[in-house]
């Protein structure tokens, strides 16, 4: 059915509510994860938010309004991801703890969700087991006495190192964890990474090339936060957003703008546009984020922006380990735009009408 959302009282066509923003809202942070997912912003919507309202990524009204609580989810690949781009990105603020082998999988993730605990009462409970066991779906939420038992035989020794580690660690950077398989990837990841001389020259651009008195602005991680109205039919909502950028850089002299983001996927590079970039719309993600870094130069650096590129840095994480570049089109940029404002018509709606009252027909 289209772009319609179907109400007691009568259809709602989403072409018809109107969405603006207010570039007076716009507020560029630099803030750590942990403060960028906290409670403070947990009320902004982002666009990994966006997929749980989406129905071309399995989203609906429903979960979008039980969140990443329920709908969340955790897997080695992730937290991969995010040690490479820790690493890569971020490498004074994190340290990878090369000679601590955690275990992989569900066994590694609750490991790190029990650790503090067992540090704290020098012990693991069946009671913790059952909890952890739950959270994380190990063995749906009920292993077995041997099960328990095989699992306590892994953690407990990762337990023991990590604290041997940790209390002979002389350093300030928060630690990364990982299992003997994901550490050998990471390694060789980070090596060819630091090696592809297109992408090094795109996170960080050669200063010998600078004119003098022109030195480009380069910023990792930064976060963007731009408020957006929507209208319908007398009623008005304000929509909060939230981004963080992994990487971009700025020519102030030439007025252009790169905005970069790094992904790592588990398949060969050559297959990332037909297939990882459609299926995780990653177009929609570099075009809120390419809107937001040329309002931020323009208005906040007073920059006369000029030229804009957007690319999309590649880590594969199977063998070879190789790196590559995806440059994204002006034509996926405008795709990626027409999709965030339909998404955010959609959040307007469920936010003006109730989810008993938008359970969507448009399947």
């Amino acid at each position: 059915m289209g772009n319609y959302i179907l109400t007691f009282i009568y259809m709602i066509d989403l072409s018809e509510i109107k969405l603006t923003y207010d570039i007076n809202s716009l507020e560029y942070k630099e803030i750590s994860d942990a403060e960028y997912f906290s409670k403070k912003y947990s009320g902004y919507i982002s666009n990994s938010s966006l997929g749980l309202i989406n129905p071309k990524q399995d989203g609906s009204y429903q979960k979008y309004k039980e969140g990443f609580s329920k709908h969340g989810l955790v897997t080695d690949s992730l937290l991969f991801g995010s040690a490479v781009h820790e690493m890569v990105l971020q490498p004074e603020d994190f340290e990878v703890a090369w000679s601590v082998k955690k275990p992989s999988g569900k066994s590694g993730m609750i490991g790190d969700y029990l650790f503090n605990r067992y540090v704290e009462n020098k012990t693991i409970t069946k009671e913790d087991i059952k909890e952890a066991s739950i959270k994380f779906d190990f063995y749906n939420g009920n292993p077995s006495e041997n099960r328990e038992k095989d699992l306590l035989d892994k953690i407990i020794p990762y337990f023991k190192s990590r604290i041997r580690f940790e209390n002979n660690y002389k350093g300030n950077k928060e630690l990364i964890y990982l299992d003997k398989q994901n550490l050998s990837k990471l390694e060789e990841c980070l090596s060819n990474v630091s090696n592809h001389s297109e992408i090094q020259m795109l996170l960080n651009p050669d200063k010998s090339d600078f004119i003098w008195g022109n030195e480009h602005i380069i910023k990792n991680e930064s976060a963007l936060f731009l408020t957006f109205k929507a209208e319908h039919n007398g009623k008005e909502v304000l929509l909060l957003f939230k981004s963080k950028l992994d990487n971009f850089t700025i020519d102030p002299l030439m007025g252009k703008v790169v905005l970069n983001d790094l992904k790592t996927t588990g398949h060969i590079l050559s297959s990332f546009g037909m297939g990882s970039f459609v299926n995780y719309r990653y177009a929609r993600q570099m075009a809120i984020y390419s809107l937001l870094l040329r309002l931020y130069s323009q208005h906040h650096l007073k920059i006369d922006v000029q030229s804009q590129e957007a690319n999309m840095l590649l880590i594969q994480s199977i063998p070879d380990y190789r790196c590559g570049i995806y440059k994204v089109s002006d034509k996926e940029i405008l795709d990626g735009w027409e999709e965030f404002k339909f998404l955010m018509k959609r959040v307007a709606a469920l936010e003006m009408y109730g989810l008993d009252e938008c359970m969507e027909q448009d399947s």
